[in-house]
């Protein structure tokens, strides 16, 4: 989509139109038209519309809408705060504080404003807003010019948010608080935005024509008889002179006498300028400005970017959105940048011309609208259900792939709850085997001495595991009672037996010596009871046994 930026000064007409795409911003045309001295006359509105005519076809421009700018002391911006309210009485309130900075009857102004954000005033909140007034009459000349050109108007926007979109083209530039210094013909708009926001503007008539009509005066006063063409030739040819070139002439015209009336007209403007930016640091409370941007046509005289540098102490730099673009294309680069979305100047009744359209045709616009909405959803619908039915067949051959391998998995799940349950089916004892070893070594640790084991067995009753232990005692009757107690005090003791008794006892009969036999049972614990004691008990059972199986030895020889 294309855009027209349309800027008419007083001294010249700049057209510069760009093409938008999701790429980027590009310029594909601009041009410059000088007008003529009588452009400025009552009879000017018709020799503008025929410039613009000229250019439109030197250029071959075939679009037909442009943004304009308007400028002028028929022009006013302010920057004020109002408390916070509805959208609908907030248009009225703006308009009521403009008669307040306005130099022209109040209802004959076209007002719009630009909501900065919110803003605590004395402990309330309340809007900040820029706000601007053209003087309805102007506007309407400025609309008749486009007209008879042949061509409409999209909007009307602002000198100075013009320059803020140029600006937002400078890398960097977005940020701190930056000067916008516009030097046209007629007058010179200053602008301060601060972390792109525009928080200042105002507009002075100390431009380029002062400049030349110094020039013009000084040689008139030489007797050069220079007329008003004449003096701005020297002005573009030597622009502020250097001390090293005051030995030259033009037109009989000392360089030194030129620098001398040029210096109350740059005096003048540097003025204005500190004036304005100390305005806003002190109102505002605002950091100094950190840098400045100049364009125009004024911009372009020579040594001018290189004396407010000095004399401001800051960084000057010629304002270019586009590469090697002259800084008097800025304005009109601006407004086709912008498209006047944050201030639009143009009459209210004919910013709802579309609006009115298109409740005409509005019936016509839906119906075509709808049936080109079911077109679309018929034709998705369509390749829609042709990728559906191909995932459908391949989904099918997947799935019968899928049904063989489930056949498999249900075997394998059979087989393993058949193996389940006849694992079930056996004995408990027949998965948990006590450990011999360790049970042994306990049992050796029990076994006094003087005592012999002729037998031992186990016997399972579901998960009870019985132990029988047959043996000898060797002693008095005293002694083998002794011997008994201890052997069954030392398996209820033991964290491997439980519930010792004393099934028979009697009379030794199997050897010479006098003592006497008996048979102990008792139930054998659970494993996980057995944790850490043999190592507990490795010394003792190391001992022990030895006093036994001597014994055992002695009694068998």
């Amino acid at each position: 989509m294309n855009s027209i930026g349309l800027d008419i000064g007083s001294h010249s007409i700049k057209l510069v139109e760009l093409r938008h795409t999701i790429k980027g911003v590009f310029l594909t045309n601009f041009a410059v038209k000088e007008l003529p001295i009588e452009a400025g006359e009552e009879q000017g509105a018709g020799v503008i519309a025929e410039k613009i005519k000229e250019l439109l076809h030197e250029e071959n421009i075939k679009a037909r809408k442009v943004i304009i700018g308007v400028s002028g002391p028929q022009v006013a911006m302010r920057r004020i705060s109002l408390p916070a309210m509805p959208k609908k009485e907030l248009k009225e309130a703006v308009r009521w504080e403009a008669r307040k900075f306005i130099s022209f009857p109040p209802e004959k102004i076209i007002v719009d404003f630009q909501l900065l954000g919110e803003i605590v005033e004395e402990g309330a909140r309340k809007l900040d807003l820029m706000v601007a007034a053209v003087e309805r009459e102007f506007m309407e000349n400025q609309l008749a010019i486009i007209k008879e050109a042949g061509l409409r108007t999209a909007g009307v926007g602002t000198i100075p948010h013009a320059l803020w979109h140029s600006m937002q083209t400078i890398p960097g530039a977005r940020e701190g608080v930056t000067a916008l210094i516009d030097i046209g013909a007629a007058k010179t708009s200053i602008n301060i935005v601060k972390d792109n926001r525009l928080e200042f503007s105002r507009e002075i008539t100390t431009a380029g024509n002062a400049f030349t009509k110094a020039i013009e005066e000084v040689g008139t006063l030489e007797g050069a008889a220079l007329d008003f063409a004449g003096a701005e030739e020297i002005k573009k040819e030597y622009g502020i002179p250097k001390k090293e070139d005051v030995e030259g002439a033009k037109g009989h015209v000392h360089l030194q006498k030129i620098s001398f009336a040029m210096r109350p007209v740059l005096e003048r403007l540097l003025t204005e300028i500190n004036r304005s930016f100390e305005f806003h640091k002190s109102r505002l409370e605002e950091e100094r400005v950190g840098r400045i941007f100049i364009s125009g046509g004024g911009a372009g005289l020579k040594g001018l970017k290189e004396y407010l540098a000095d004399q401001l102490g800051t960084e000057v730099e010629l304002l270019s959105p586009f590469e090697d673009m002259a800084s008097s294309l800025v304005i009109a680069t601006g407004l086709a940048l912008g498209k006047a979305k944050e201030i639009n100047l143009m009459p209210e009744e004919l910013r709802l011309i579309p609006r009115v359209l298109l409740q005409r045709y509005s019936p016509v616009v839906l119906a075509c609208l709808v049936a080109f909405v079911i077109f679309g959803i018929c034709l998705k619908m369509n390749v829609t259900s042709t990728r559906y039915r191909k995932e459908l067949t391949s989904k099918k051959a997947e799935l019968a792939g899928l049904q063989s391998a489930n056949a498999g998995l249900f075997q394998l799940e059979e087989t393993r709850k058949r193996l389940e349950q006849e694992n079930a089916l056996l004995p408990k004892a027949a998965l948990e085997q006590p450990s011999w070893g360790e049970i042994l070594k306990e049992i050796s640790r029990i076994i006094p001495g003087k005592t012999t084991l002729t037998g031992l067995s186990m016997r399972t009753e579901g998960t009870a595991k019985e132990l029988r232990l047959k043996g000898v005692t060797f002693g008095e009757d005293a002694e083998v009672v002794g011997s008994i107690v201890e052997i069954m005090e030392g398996l209820e003791k033991s964290p491997f037996f439980k519930d010792a008794r004393l099934s028979s006892s009697g009379k030794n009969k199997e050897y010479s010596e006098q003592g006497g036999s008996f048979e102990i049972r008792c139930e054998i614990t659970d494993s996980e009871q057995w944790s850490g004691v043999s190592g507990q008990r490795s010394a003792t059972s190391n001992q022990q046994p030895a006093t036994s199986n001597q014994h055992r030895a002695s009694n068998y020889d």
